[in-house]
């Protein structure tokens, strides 16, 4: 009994948990992006929030970006046909990202890429969002 206890609380904590993401490729196939939650190493107030890492393909470069999207709250990431990240945040709303001159950029998404990124979030939960 104890011992079905003990896995039906592990398969509760495992099923909960939002993962990070592995390598989604851009639609062009120059950039492909992975996600993590770096941790203490992000300072106090962002250690649990979304960290971008994108790669440029054809250089080999990786450009790094620290959001500030909880990864305790819902989140999802989609292309945008240009080549543009989009970012769909439960709690700070929805951001674009681009590479510029070697960095990343972010802005508000504009009304287009705001539909990319409420896509994105159907697809990972199966539902739309609310706003």
């Amino acid at each position: 009994m104890k011992l079905l206890l003990l896995f039906l609380c592990a398969l509760t904590l495992v099923s909960c948990s939002r993962r990070t993401s592995g390598p989604a490729i851009s639609p062009s196939g120059l950039y492909s992006v992975e996600t993590d939650v770096p941790g203490e190493s992000a300072g106090p107030t962002r250690r649990l929030c979304i960290r971008l890492k994108i790669h440029e393909i054809p250089s080999q470069k990786t450009f790094v970006f620290q959001t500030g999207a909880s990864n305790t709250q819902k989140w999802a990431i989609g292309w945008s046909p240009n080549n543009v990240l989009i970012l769909y945040s439960s709690d700070i709303g929805i951001y674009a990202y681009e590479t510029r001159d070697g960095i990343i950029m972010e802005r508000p998404a504009a009304e287009d890429e705001k539909e990319i990124g409420r896509d994105a979030y159907e697809k990972k939960f199966g539902q739309k969002p609310r706003a």
